[in-house]
């Protein structure tokens, strides 16, 4: 009985450490990318998307999503070309929260995203922004 609980223990333990160092390095990554993207906004990261014809209503959501989903984010010029899980920690199990919270401030009603294999495709910010313009012309 005791060696199951020593075992228990040393895994929450081995658990913990790893969650820990993973937001260490994702709050230093965040730190070195805001002081090299200096001087980059909403205006930048529109600049991107001004030929390819994209709502800027569904630019703004995921933009000012992306910067108030963590305090640390505040500020931090966000890239179409970011990768979502790196530089903003939102891996696959957060994707479809995220998704449904942008659409509904978008005014774009997602019914049922649970079932949706396209979501797996979405790795980048510019992903986050093609899946929420595809679903609302389907709608």
């Amino acid at each position: 009985m005791i060696q199951q609980v020593t075992q228990v223990l040393m895994v929450a333990t081995l658990s913990l450490t790893g969650f820990v160092a993973g937001n260490f390095l994702l709050s230093w990554n965040q730190k070195k990318l805001k002081k090299e993207r200096q001087g980059e906004n909403f205006t930048t990261f529109m600049t991107y998307f001004s030929e390819k014809e994209v709502p800027e209503n569904v630019c703004f959501q995921v933009y000012s999503y992306l910067q108030n989903s963590d305090i640390k984010l505040h500020d931090f010029p966000i890239r179409p070309t970011d990768d979502l899980g790196k530089v903003y920690g939102i891996c696959e199990e957060d994707l479809d929260e995220a998704v449904l919270e942008i659409a509904r401030n978008c005014g774009c009603p997602i019914l049922n995203i649970n079932n949706n294999r396209e979501l797996t495709s979405v790795k980048t910010v510019e992903d986050l922004v093609r899946f929420l313009i595809n679903f609302q012309r389907v709608i």
